[in-house]
């Protein structure tokens, strides 16, 4: 099926080939659902960000009960640093999916990105009522308590993300092998930030890839990513 094709290019970040398929399909079917989406969705990551949130405001007016779709504009809004419409987005998918961890640690994530730090800090203990073992909350939680100065606060948060993901009793310099192939295959597709004076623990290789971890795939992809040359190198 298109979608199933779709989906993979979006996961393989393939993004002119994603787009492709989109077009062909939409020239069949223009009110393609799965099409518009992940062509709203390719048209981001080419930072197409206007013709994206258009694409989105049409889906959402069409599917206004689907959290899923308030919360892909939510992110592009949150490329376009518009806060109020990004926040307004967040709080529509929590509203349509309010036991949802992913959710709080999204809304977070704007929240700490327009610097409420309160807020964010507040939505991420949330998400861990939630999922105690959300990678991302705790790692994310950890970083803004150290922020605040709360280190060892920041350092438990950062020892539970380290043992959710399993990594605990790995030996170091494959780990920091490891984060640098993930570094390098996501510089290929575009500039990641990086900060070589960071401690090199699982939950700094989270934090240097930013905006593939903002979304529930691209968690998902980076830790299957790790695990799989996680074992190998055992």
């Amino acid at each position: 099926m298109h979608w199933k094709k779709m989906d993979e290019a979006y996961r393989a970040s393939n993004i002119d080939e994603l787009l492709d398929l989109c077009k062909k399909v939409l020239a069949q079917d223009p009110q393609n659902l799965h099409a518009r989406y992940y062509h709203a969705l390719g048209n981001r990551k080419k930072g197409n960000l206007l013709e994206s949130v258009s694409a989105m405001d049409q889906i959402v007016r069409e599917n206004p009960q689907e959290a899923d779709f308030w919360a892909e504009r939510g992110v592009t809004y949150l490329h376009l640093n518009n806060k109020e419409k990004a926040l307004e987005d967040f709080n529509m998918a929590l509203t349509l999916n309010p036991d949802n961890a992913y959710r709080y640690s999204s809304r977070a994530f704007a929240r700490a990105h327009f610097k409420d730090i309160d807020g964010a800090i507040k939505d991420y203990q949330k998400a861990l009522e939630i999922d105690p073992e959300d990678i991302a909350s705790l790692n994310n939680l950890g970083l803004l308590e150290e922020q605040q100065g709360r280190k060892s606060a920041a350092k438990t948060l950062y020892e539970k993300a380290d043992n959710a993901a399993g990594v605990k009793y790995t030996d170091p310099s494959k780990l920091k092998e490891i984060a640098k192939e993930h570094q390098e295959q996501q510089e290929q597709q575009a500039p990641v930030e990086t900060q070589t004076d960071q401690k090199l623990t699982f939950s700094f290789y989270l934090k240097t890839a930013r905006e593939t971890l903002f979304t529930k795939k691209g968690r998902e992809e980076f830790l299957s990513f790790f695990r799989d040359k996680l074992k190998k190198k055992q």
